[in-house]
């Protein structure tokens, strides 16, 4: 039997399933899906949670590795770490999905499509990671089509706290990391840094000329420093810096298209900030006045030299908002809000600004502590393409029906749009094609939460659509520029995901933990040309994760092994069409406390040496060891 075979029936052993990693029988707490904290118990959006334990569970380096495990999350990685990587939500685009670092929106402006490039997101310092499914502009404005992406990392405690870290492995890879936070009553300060860096392996499969190790250094600095003035008033400022150097071959999937070139390198730097003001206690209303701003540098050079067809690729995007959570009455809230968003992208050919204003308003309420409401509506003013006028909707109920356990029926309607990204903009109108128009959005869910055995085991399932009308796409038969077409595209699916979590007394073995997450996607193309009908590409049809996580002596020793698969891919373009080969990938990771302080970990990549692709012509990892030692304080 197959390796892959193998993964793919270990993968789908287990659906006593849940909605959240870090999720309990009351529910984790989240901001980022009514921005206000709330327990996904009392959430009618697709909510997954992971939580600092989580990643470490999973012995991951980058915050894409994690997300692969969750539900309705697509990645695809042009080759080793440094490569594009692109986290599709659903089935849509990644520059369909806001991302957000300690509410600091990061994509980059000067991009293709105005989207987050993940290669060079680190999980070191990382408290939650926050994943909400399905449209979301009413709250986060434009292109929150598929969903929003928070990464929130830790803030600072009372007292002197300190973590140390090292790692060495496979493809002679090094990372260290510290971290140092300190909190004295209503003042707290923490700060990490990071550094990463690898030889790589060959990006790209088949190709002589271009076998040549493709590595990435990576250098990543956070802080955030807060302040309580008085007690009606709080402070935090929150700044981020990122340089890295990645090399990879200069050549597309469809050689006739690009010749080959191995001396390419795209060097990187990105700093992001926050300025926040939070006023609590007036009028029984919580009020944020924030200021961000986030700056990125991209330079892509050949052989130590500007790159003939552009080479510079600058952005910033600075935003500010306002936005207050009024107590309305016992179990009902009012979020209002505005925020003001100002685009710069600028490249060795253009230099394109954009404007947006919005303004918001939610109720969010509950009735006889079962039933949880929430509606709203958002009005946006875009300088280049005028009005809009979004909404959401959603519905948690929590009946009971079997005594002892736990029933939560959950849906959400949202609609949003799209602006061109001034690239998309710039291209049509230097080929003199027909302007374009902002691409128009909605989508729909509904799901079935239900606990079993004592609350012990949880399954949820869950059906989506979502449609994109007017989508913009580039013609890959004449290589002009970007087209529209009338009518919707669309994705469609479904989502059962699960917990099994026990404490045993089975000798030294104190706990399992069992999850998974099953995706089917149907994604399909709508175009005037001849992809029309076609799978959208690098849209796994049926994903599957499982991790099994084993707790030894009081949790002292933790041992996980995850299982992931893929299946019924494509990849390329118009008559370059192709299949990508299904897969099956199994990972495993170690800790061991080997005192109060220190912890040693253990990782293995793709123990069995899995050879596949997840986008066409580009290799990934073989199999892989990391081992390290962490110390804490």
């Amino acid at each position: 039997m197959r390796k892959e075979t193998c993964a793919l029936i270990l993968a789908g052993l287990a659906l006593t399933t849940t909605p959240s990693l870090a999720e309990n029988s009351q529910g984790t707490i989240v901001v980022t899906a009514t921005r206000t904290p709330a327990p996904t118990s009392a959430i009618g959006s697709s909510v997954s949670v992971l939580t600092a334990d989580d990643l470490q569970d999973l012995g991951v380096a980058y915050v894409d590795d994690a997300l692969r495990i969750l539900p309705g999350i697509g990645v695809s990685q042009t080759g080793g770490p440094g490569g594009q990587s692109t986290v599709r939500i659903r089935g849509e685009e990644g520059y369909r999905t806001v991302v957000l670092l300690d509410g600091i929106r990061i994509d980059d402006p000067a991009g293709t499509q105005i989207a987050t490039n993940f290669a060079n997101l680190l999980v070191a310092d990382i408290a939650q990671i926050e994943v909400v499914r399905g449209p979301q502009s009413l709250l986060y404005g434009p292109d929150a089509v598929g969903g929003v992406i928070q990464i929130l990392t830790d803030r600072p405690s009372d007292g002197l706290h300190y973590t140390a870290e090292a790692s060495g492995g496979s493809y002679r890879t090094f990372g260290e990391s510290g971290s140092v936070a300190y909190g004295a009553g209503k003042f707290g300060l923490a700060l990490n840094a990071t550094h990463r860096q690898d030889v790589g392996f060959t990006e790209k499969v088949g190709d002589p000329a271009l076998a040549d190790p493709d590595g990435q250094r990576l250098l990543s600095l956070h802080g955030v420093v807060r302040g309580e003035p008085n007690d009606d008033l709080g402070l935090e400022a929150v700044l981020h810096y990122t340089k890295s150097s990645d090399k990879f071959d200069g050549a597309s999937a469809f050689p006739p298209f690009s010749p080959a070139d191995p001396n390419r390198v795209l060097n990187s730097e990105e700093i992001d900030g926050r300025f926040a003001i939070d006023h609590h206690g007036w009028r029984r209303a919580n009020t944020e006045l924030a200021y961000s701003v986030a700056s990125s540098r991209r330079e892509d050079l050949d052989n130590g030299l500007p790159f003939a067809f552009g080479s510079r690729f600058d952005g910033v995007r600075q935003q500010g908002s306002l936005v207050s959570t009024i107590d309305v009455a016992s179990g009902q809230a009012l979020v209002i809000g505005g925020d003001y968003t100002h685009v710069t992208a600028k490249t060795d050919a253009i230099e394109e600004h954009s404007n947006d204003t919005g303004v918001f308003g939610e109720w969010q309420g509950e009735l006889a502590h079962v039933i949880h409401l929430t509606g709203g509506v958002r009005y946006d003013d875009d300088d280049d393409f005028g009005s809009h006028v979004s909404g959401r909707a959603t519905l948690a109920w929590l009946p009971e029906f079997f005594a002892g356990e736990t029933t939560k029926l959950h849906s959400s309607y949202g609609t949003g749009f799209r602006a061109p990204s001034p690239f998309e903009r710039t291209t049509n109108s230097a080929a003199g094609l027909p302007p374009l128009r902002e691409e128009d959005s909605r989508g729909v869910d509904f799901g079935v939460e239900q606990s079993f055995t004592g609350q012990a085991a949880i399954l949820d399932v869950t059906l989506f659509e979502q449609w994109i009308k007017n989508e913009i796409r580039y013609d890959n038969v004449n290589f002009t520029g970007y087209f529209q077409e009338p009518g919707e595209s669309f994705a469609r699916g479904a989502e059962i995901t699960g917990n099994w979590r026990k404490p045993l007394h089975f000798g030294a073995l104190t706990s399992f933990d069992l999850q998974t997450a099953l995706t089917y996607t149907d994604s399909k193309v709508r175009s005037p040309d001849a992809e029309s009908g076609l799978p959208r590409i690098r849209r796994p049809r049926y994903m599957t994760a499982t991790t099994i996580t084993l707790g030894f002596g009081e949790d002292r020793v933790s041992l996980a092994l995850t299982v992931r698969s893929a299946a019924k891919t494509e990849d390329g373009f118009s008559s370059f069409r192709a299949p990508l080969d299904s897969y099956g990938v199994v990972g495993v990771s170690a800790r061991c406390k080997l005192s109060p302080k220190i912890e040693a970990f253990l990782r293995g990549d793709n123990i069995f040496n899995e050879q596949y692709q997840e986008v066409a012509g580009f290799a990934t990892s073989g199999a892989a060891l990391y081992a390290g030692i962490r110390i804490r304080g």
